[in-house]
């Protein structure tokens, strides 16, 4: 309720100022309840022309003035208790995961992504996709700088730490079938899958963003290209399983891994024998010293139960023969691949990754650019 006041009456001009932000209050108030101004008697109507002179009264600029410095007096407190907040957050932000991987760019080495769900786990990777720079486009010369161009476990794994699906397309290479003009005319929007694409079984997955270019484009080098040496033997060696182990590859099921790229050579007999007998050394060995190291030998007991040869061609030195004959087919596959005129770049890598010497594959007169 407003007070009545006398036109001469020229009390606090703070009270005045304060009775005259009512009135406008309550005015407005009932304006915006559609009932309009409340001055049904003369008390108020007198109330309301006394504090609109007040409030229009050149007078009161003092009262006015003293005001704003109070109010800006507030702001500046707010703003400071503000930035003091912020500053505080951002200190302990600091050491926080996010910022570490934000300033690293990528996801370490020692975060594995199907770890459980700890500091070197799981948890990093899904704290990485809240990171700026994750799943960004990756420049082709820079990421391949240093790299044969194929989808190995090498690139896939640099690729994924980063944020993305596939590796890029090595768009860089000028004059040459690998830099993805076969692929320019498809989407190259990219997206990410949801955290449950697959199935709740399956468990939630990490969201790493491509393109259906990247997909169409990694899907033509498998099939085209020269496979990696570590996925290439890692498809050799399944197969080897089942034929030695849960009984035979049936002929279509042969051509059908040629589809897919897998090299003639690496799917005869001897080539699949050797393939199980050489893999099956390194889990030996690995076997051997973890029962050493936990005085069990249950895994190890597991291993010669599943074993399709014979032990001593697990547990016993091979001689120079039967190392030749586990080559045989590496070296069938190579010449095969230096007649179809293949980039020394791929040729150079396979030498490296089988241990094998250009002299010894090649001979002394077609070595060229290929180097040990």
């Amino acid at each position: 309720m407003i007070l009545p006041l006398r036109a001469g009456d020229h009390g606090s001009r703070s009270v005045q100022f304060l009775l005259g932000i009512k009135l406008v209050a309550g005015l407005g108030s009932h304006w915006g309840q559609g009932r309009g101004p409340s001055l049904e008697n003369k008390s108020s109507r007198n109330n309301a022309k006394i504090c609109v002179e007040i409030l229009l009264d050149p007078g009161n600029a003092d009262t006015m003035g003293m005001y704003r410095k109070r109010l800006l007096i507030v702001a500046l407190a707010l703003f400071a208790i503000i930035a003091i907040c912020g500053l505080g957050f951002f200190a302990i932000g600091r050491d926080s995961l996010w910022w570490k991987l934000q300033k690293l760019g990528r996801v370490p080495d020692d975060a594995r992504p199907y770890w459980p769900y700890g500091p070197s786990g799981i948890k990093v990777w899904y704290v990485a996709e809240s990171t700026f720079w994750w799943g960004k486009p990756l420049d082709p010369a820079a990421f391949w700088k240093g790299r044969v161009i194929w989808n190995d476990h090498s690139a896939q794994e640099a690729a994924k730490r980063r944020g993305r699906g596939y590796p890029p397309i090595p768009t860089h290479l000028t004059n040459s079938t690998l830099n993805g003009d076969n692929v320019s005319s498809l989407s190259h929007k990219d997206s990410a899958p949801s955290r449950w694409s697959f199935s709740v079984d399956s468990g939630p997955i990490i969201r790493f963003r491509g393109n259906y270019a990247e997909q169409a484009y990694w899907d033509w080098f498998s099939r085209h290209q020269p496979r990696p040496p570590d996925i290439l033997e890692e498809r050799q060696f399944a197969y080897a399983e089942r034929i030695l182990e849960m009984g035979g590859l049936a002929a279509l099921e042969r051509k059908e891994a040629g589809n897919l790229g897998m090299p003639p050579e690496a799917l005869t007999d001897d080539a699949l024998f050797w393939t199980y007998v050489m893999k099956k050394r390194q889990q030996y060995v690995v076997e051997k010293a973890t029962a050493a190291r936990l005085h069990a030998s249950l895994r190890l007991d597991y291993l010669f139960e599943r074993l399709a040869v014979g032990s001593n061609f697990v547990t016993e030195p091979l001689t120079s023969e039967q190392l030749k004959s586990a080559n045989a087919w590496k070296i069938s596959y190579l010449r095969r691949l230096r007649r179809e005129e293949v980039d020394d770049a791929y040729l150079s890598a396979y030498l490296k990754a089988w241990n094998l010497s250009a002299l010894e594959v090649f001979g002394g007169d077609q070595i060229k650019k290929i180097r040990d």
